[in-house]
Formats: C-alpha cells, structure tokens, sequence
C-alpha cells in the first residue's frame, strides 16, 4: 500500500542528501551521496514511484534534482545542477529541460504521485521558514552552512540533522493544509485534471478552463502582454453621481487612456493614486486594488442618537463580471455562460449542504479576477481589470453620496462595503444578512438607510448584506476591532489573532505572529473592561507572548546592545570594540519574546556607507527562542507586554482611564467625558 512521505532534498559540493518522513507515524529515512559513499538508486526509484510525495518547491527544485541523482550524476554534477536551477531562477515547468541538459537524452520524468505544496498554501512567496513560524513550529533553524561549503564529516552530520528539521516543518505545513487539499482531491477526481499542487485562483480557473475547453473543442490560448496598449474605462450606465465634485472625478476617469506597461500591468493615473477624495468629510482612495477610506487612531459607538450598520456587497466582483457581461478576448461569451453555471451550482451545494462542493466553486468564482492581470493566464485583459475594479470603487462612492446627502455618514469603507452611523430615525433593524422595513409610525420626512441600499441595489443590480455594530475601533482602515451586539469581535489587520480560530489557517499562514496577547487584552478591555494586567498574567499559552519576524540578509543576537561607530573610527577598531564575532546568528526567520534582561536583535549585515548595526524593530529587550520553550520562561517580562496592551488602546482612541462601560451610559455623559478628555482633564 503507498505511504504519504514528506520529503525534502538538499546539495553542496560534496554532498547530496534527501529525506522521508513517512506522514502517518513520523518515521523518517535519510539518504546521502557523497564523494566516498554512493546513493542507493534503485531504492530511491521505488520511494519515489510507489508513494504519494509530498513537497516544499519540490516541482520547482527536487523532482529534477532527485531523477538527476537517480541517474546517477556525480556530486560536482549535481552541484552544478542546483545552481543552474537555483541561480538561473528556473520555472517549474524549465527543470525537466534543464535535467535533460545535465542528463542528455534523459526524455520525460516518469509520472509519479508528486505534490507541492508552494502554491497551495496561500502566500507563495513565503519560504518554508517563515510558515513554520507561523505554525509555531517548535524549532526554527536556518542552512548551518553556505550552498557552495566543501562539507566536512561533522557538518554533513549537522546537515542531515538540519534536514530533519525541515521534514517536520514540512508536515506541520501539511497537516494543517489537510482541509483545502482535501477540496483539490474532490476537484481532481470531478474534473480529471491534477490541481493538488495548485493555488486557489490557479484551480479556480482550472474549473472554469476545463468546463470552457470542454465546450468550444479546442484549448484556451495566451493573449501576450499588450504592451503599449491603450483603452479607456467604459462605466455602465447605473454610475451617476449628484454632486458637482464627483461628477467631476468620473468626468475626468472617463477621459483618462490607461496604458498597458511593458510587464502587461495597468497602473491608475496619479489624481486616483495621490489624490483623497472626500465626502462628508472623509477621505477615500482609489487604487487597483480597491477603495478604503483613510481613518485611523478612532473609535466609534452606536449610542442612543446613533447606530453603525455595516454594508457589504455579496460576491461582489463576480457579480460586476456577470452584470456587466465582461469577459477576456481570449475566452469569448462563453465564459459568462460558464460562470453563471458555476455560481447557480455553488448556491444549490450550499443550500444542500454540500460543502466541499460549495467551497471548490467559490474557488473558481473568486479566484477568476486575479488572473485578468496575469499575463500567463488565457483569463488576462487589462482593460477587464479596470472595469472590475472602477466600476466597484465608483459604485462604493456612489452609495456613500447618495447616504451623505440624506444626512447618513460613513465612517468606513473598503473595496466591497462601507460602515455608516446612521441617526436612529433613519436606521432600520437588521434580520439575518437584511434590513428590515420600519414599521409605519416610524416613517418620518428623512429617508432611512433602507430607502438608500435598495434604491442602490435596484439600479447597480447587487445584492447587500448588512450587520450591526456596537462599537468600531481603528489603528487604521485595515487594522480594527469590530464588535457586534451579541459580544462577537471582527477582528483585522494587526489587531486580528487567527492562531485562536482551529478554523483560520489561511489567515494563520498569511501573517506573522507578533505578541498576539496584546491585541487580545486590548480587545477584552474594550469588550467587557477586563483589566489589561487581568488577561496577560493570567495567559496560558506562551506562544502568544513570541514575535515571528522576516530578516532581509539574516539577524544576530549577543545579550547587549551594539553602540554606533564613531565618525572617525577606524572600522577595523570598531569591529574589534563591539566584538559582533560573538554574537550568534539566528537566521533569517527569527523568533522572539520580551524578556527581562533582554537585548536587540540586529541585522548581521552592517550599513555599507555607517558601517552601523541596524536593529530589527520591536526588538528591544528581546530574548530568541528558535527552539519554543515547554514551559513560561522565568524571565518573561509581562510589564512590557502590559504596556504594549494600553499602547493599542491609544491607538484606536481609547484613553486608559476610560471605562468601556460608558457605551452603554447615557448621551450627556459620553459627550461629558468626550468635553473633559478634549481638554485634557
């Protein structure tokens, strides 16, 4: 029966080396060749065609190096081999070539069961490193030595240790992945093509691209880059604006040629990049990636003369392809009609409950607008781009003028929904994802919110889902605490901590811990006024107190600060004064904690023109721990955690010594305590 093995490969002048780690029990093998030991070839083709093999870059790196080795290429061969691969920034879909370079007549790489994992996990130019802290990985370790080191016998030892390591790593990473690899088995067996080693819009489209080529006969074809080519934006006839200035900016987008750049990319033109546009007094930008408002260091409450209801667009970028009926030169009128299908099939799976189904097709739905911008995909059209994401922003804009001059105003907004505090005469309440029309002695001359969304929803042809908020809390428009009337927190940005949701190994694999204990007392303190000290001292799991951080050139730890050179010192002499030789190297993935005692982690590599040591930010006071702890550290510092906490405060406007209670006070005594603050009583 085949096993599910990790595996992992690894090259130097004098050593060539790769691991298994079978997944079901952790049972691990290594094999090595070096100069005086040879490699058990056959042993290592039936590893390889008898089992499902699972990979980090493994179609982008070890698939070619392992048949190159399998082949029986000397260890100087090999070596050269991997930096050509390495160096030469091969393709994935290169190495076959460049193996049968090495290796001439070599042909096709026999087919085996092969994943990598690269791309499906969801930020692919994150390195293995980095994902395992992110998955708080219990031992984070760099290459002990540089590729191009001739190995002696004790460090090929240290090698194969480090490979270990790696295999773990690996395994984390696949284990947690359990879930969307699960939905691109289902995928590959409906549709008969391989998508496992996939990203999300890569099998989106596969979806779409099989069902498509499956109709029309033939195989989807590359537009190329339309480099130098200019288009205007063509905006659907709903989009009107009432007031002067906006009339104006729409006037002067119409106007604009957008041009294709040399890398197939369209960029926006500066008066959407540089300038704030500004309505009822808050400032909005424009940009390819879609609208946000610009509020920062702020909260906001419903009280008894306001509410904060939160307005989202469903599905709102497949709805703007299928209501606007746009679709790439490339793929013709047919895409629309596949389109379609999928959405009417992934409503009827999620009514039914069937919910691999459903989430296959909410890949292929959403992942679609990614690859109109790519230039390797049959999907790409700039001039689609444009239209997806202008006619979003516009339409955004258009909801919030015509809330502003009903006297609504917004207090937030993003690519697909805005946030208004809306006077409680024209509020209206909100049942599941609707609101709700008011009941008849209600209705006065001001039209409600409701009035507002469905006009929009009748002209735009989108569907709106509403949420009610007690309370919004700002660092900045894409970092906030959210909370709802039942208690329940959104969270986003660097106040959000998926590491508490089993759930959220997406989000979980898209960000680095940083102290996540903070945000969470924060958070709590804001909730129900549970005392910042009250959450930290009482925590559990220390993991919460580490900082995971990315070190450009790798970082250095030695227990002391490193003092700045003196203008005039000889930079021989200030290298022997501050001594860095003693400091340890910890890689370029660090992980951390503040403890007592602590010093700052620095970049090993000094600035070329000071020749002063930068330090890695936040890192005063640090104490590494590339290997976790089992238990708290006895010089965990909870006093620095505890301020970092009340700094989070004040950075979404909350001053330490006001209760959170005083939501729920009465209006004259919030606009009290607002009247003392402002003049700093």
């Amino acid at each position: 029966m085949a096993d599910t093995l990790i595996s992992d490969t690894e090259c130097y002048p004098n050593l060539w080396s790769i691991g298994f780690q079978r997944a079901t029990d952790h049972k691990t093998l290594v094999m090595a060749k070096t100069p005086g030991r040879e490699l058990n070839r056959e042993k290592l083709r039936r590893l390889m065609l008898g089992n499902c093999i699972v990979t980090y870059n493994g179609l982008g790196y070890d698939r070619a190096m392992i048949w190159a080795a399998i082949s029986g290429l000397s260890n100087e061969r090999l070596k050269e081999m991997s930096d050509r691969i390495i160096l030469g920034r091969v393709r994935w879909w290169e190495t076959e070539d460049v193996l049968n370079e090495f290796v001439p007549g070599f042909g096709r790489i026999p087919y085996s069961d092969f994943i990598d994992l690269i791309e499906p996990q969801p930020n692919a130019v994150a390195n293995l490193k980095t994902l395992g802290g992110r998955l708080h990985a219990p031992k984070l370790q760099d290459l002990p030595y540089t590729p191009d080191t001739v190995l002696t016998d004790d460090q090929i030892r240290n090698v194969l240790t480090y490979m270990v390591n790696d295999l773990d790593t690996t395994r984390l990473l696949w284990e947690s992945l359990a879930e969307p690899m699960a939905i691109r088995e289902s995928i590959t067996a409906d549709i008969g093509v391989d998508v496992r080693s996939k990203s999300d819009t890569q099998v989106g489209f596969a979806i779409l691209k099989k069902r498509i080529e499956d109709q029309i006969g033939r195989r989807l074809q590359k537009p190329g880059t339309m480099a130098g080519h200019k288009f205007r934006y063509e905006a659907p006839g709903f989009i009107r604006f009432k007031t002067p200035e906006m009339q104006a900016l729409l006037a002067r987008i119409l106007e604009h040629d957008f041009r294709v750049k040399a890398d197939g990319k369209v960029d926006l033109p500066a008066f959407l990049e540089k300038e704030k546009i500004v309505i009822g007094g808050m400032a909005y930008q424009m940009g390819i990636g879609g609208l946000h408002s610009t509020e920062a260091n702020r909260s906001v409450y419903s009280d008894n003369q306001f509410e904060l209801i939160d307005v989202d667009v469903a599905s709102f970028y497949p709805a703007i392809i299928l209501g606007l009926g746009l679709y790439p030169p490339a793929m013709g009128p047919i895409l629309l009609q596949v389109y379609f299908q999928i959405r009417a099939e992934r409503i009827a799976a999620k009514k039914a409950g069937l919910k691999t189904k459903a989430e296959s097709l909410k890949i292929s739905l959403n992942g679609f607008f990614g690859l109109t911008s790519n230039i390797w995909s049959p999907a790409y059209s700039p001039p689609m781009t444009i239209a997806i994401t202008l006619t979003g922003q516009l339409a955004i804009l258009m909801m919030i003028e015509a809330a502003h001059l009903a006297g609504i105003g917004a207090v937030s907004a993003n690519t697909d929904g805005v946030t208004f505090l809306v006077p409680r005469e024209q509020s209206n309440e909100v049942a599941g994802d609707r609101l709700l029309d008011r009941p008849p002695f209600l209705e006065n001359s001001l039209p409600c919110l409701k009035d507002i969304t469905d006009q929009w929803e009748a002209r735009t042809g989108f569907d709106l889902e509403f949420v009610k908020y007690r309370s919004l809390h700002n660092q900045s428009v894409n970092s906030y605490f959210a909370i709802k009337p039942d208690g329940k927190v959104k969270r986003k940005g660097a106040l959000a901590n998926p590491w508490l949701d089993p759930k959220a190994i997406r989000e979980r694999l898209m960000k680095n811990p940083k102290m996540t204990i903070c945000a969470d007392a924060a958070m709590q303190y804001i909730l129900d006024g549970t005392p910042i000290e009250q959450t930290i001292l009482r925590a559990t799991d220390f993991t919460q107190f580490i900082t995971v951080v990315n070190v450009k050139g790798g970082a250095i730890w030695g227990g002391r600060e490193i003092p700045s050179k003196g203008k005039k010192e000889d930079p021989a002499e200030f290298e022997a004064r501050i001594a860095v030789k003693d400091f340890d190297f910890l890689g370029k993935v660090v992980r951390y904690y503040w403890g007592q005692g602590g010093a700052p982690i620095y970049y090993r590599t000094p600035h070329e023109t000071t020749g002063n040591y930068k330090k890695v930010s936040d890192s005063d006071g640090a104490q590494p721990c590339m290997q976790l702890p089992t238990h708290f550290p006895d010089d965990l510092n909870f006093q620095a955690y505890i301020d970092e906490a009340h700094k989070i405060l004040r950075e979404v406007g909350i001053h330490d010594f006001a209760s959170p209670t005083l939501v729920e006070a009465p209006v004259w005594v919030q606009e009290l305590v607002t009247l003392l603050v402002t003049h700093g009583v």
